[in-house]
């Protein structure tokens, strides 16, 4: 559990065991980039991947057309590796919101419902660069790939597991930031565990409720 509501909950034993694993596949078994060329450089994972310097690379739909445009090699997907209960996935989604003091509500109405309309999703998936939440505008998402031979069935078998919606809330943004700097270190190899994911708790907590 990462949130409960719209309040941060790592701090528990679940969470203690998870973020100890990925601290070891750092930091004693170095299967994973280190932290140092990780921590702020987001797109680090993905472009030694594209480099042919990284056999695996977890990520999600929203970077399966880059790599693509870019991967000089053959690849393919595979299924989320399987934990102590099984295989659990994150799932989010991305929603359009309207100004509702808009001078223009008429229009903003129009513009929504086309975006929400079977012909407005399918722009999504026509190139294969998000998977269309309108079931019938998801067909073009499956020809797209299909026609480049790759086997986009893994990111849809996974749901039949368990699934824990993505983090977020009105505070989110402000207690991310807060809780980064114990993350570092502790994907570092430099804090415990447990004890900073408590004090990252408490920070991130506490930057969200201002």
């Amino acid at each position: 559990m990462f949130q409960r509501g719209d309040a941060f909950a790592f701090d528990n034993p679940a969470a203690v065991d998870a973020f100890g694993y990925l601290v070891r596949l750092i930091n004693d078994d170095h299967v994973a980039p280190p932290a140092s060329a990780t921590n702020d450089n987001s797109d680090f994972s993905r472009n030694q991947f594209l480099a042919g310097k990284m056999a695996l690379f977890q990520s999600g739909t929203y970077n399966l057309a880059m790599i693509a445009q870019q991967a000089g090699f053959r690849w393919g997907l595979a299924m989320l590796p399987a934990g102590p209960q099984g295989r659990v996935s994150v799932t989010n989604g991305i929603a359009a919101a309207g100004n509702s003091a808009t001078a223009h509500p008429d229009a903003v109405r129009q513009v929504l419902a086309w975006m929400g309309s079977i012909d407005g999703n399918a722009y999504l998936g026509r190139r294969g660069a998000a998977i269309p939440a309108v079931l019938g505008a998801q067909r073009v998402y499956f020809e797209h790939w299909s026609a480049r031979g790759v086997d986009v069935t893994p990111f849809f078998a996974v749901l039949r597991g368990l699934r824990m919606p993505a983090p977020g809330g009105a505070g989110f943004a402000a207690g991310f930031q807060a809780l980064k700097p114990y993350f570092d270190e502790m994907f570092l190899g430099r804090a415990d565990v447990a004890a900073t994911l408590s004090q990252a708790q408490r920070a991130a907590n506490a930057a969200a409720r201002r």
